[in-house]
């Protein structure tokens, strides 16, 4: 059986390759491809204990995993802050057990609002990742 890291890396890549939204959904306006969505270095750790799921595409070159400042970012660190579980980096973060996970590796030009067709797109085409050796999925 082939690690969590292999295999996330593997996802990771075959996800990046992937240009379906330009010939599958013309009418929107993707830019793709977004960068890098998870820096060298970030995977899910294992075992996950609160998977997030960003609904909204990330804006190239910022996001969740590398920009301080990002909306998203900050809100849920706020929120763990309030709930006991203070997250003030992104190491911090995935050491406490959690992750999260982007329905669309794409950012929609001119708009940070997730679109349901590039959502349902993204999600089709990645695989799964076995999260720990339970039945815990994980589908980004």
């Amino acid at each position: 059986m082939r690690s969590v890291g292999d295999t996330w890396a593997q996802l990771q890549a075959d996800v990046a390759g992937c240009t379906r939204c330009h010939a599958e959904l013309p009418d929107v306006h993707v830019e793709c491809p977004p960068g890098v969505l998870y820096p060298q270095g970030i995977q899910p750790p294992v075992p996950v204990r609160v998977l997030f799921v960003g609904a909204a595409p990330p804006e190239n070159g910022r996001h969740f995993y590398t920009d301080p400042s990002d909306n998203l970012r900050r809100g849920l660190f706020d929120v763990l802050e309030l709930l006991g579980r203070p997250c003030h980096t992104v190491n911090t973060f995935i050491e406490r057990g959690f992750f999260l996970v982007h329905t669309a590796k794409c950012a929609i030009r001119g708009t940070t609002k997730p679109d349901l067709g590039v959502s349902k797109l993204c999600a089709s085409n990645s695989g799964g990742i076995p999260l720990n050796s339970g039945d815990t999925i994980l589908n980004p």
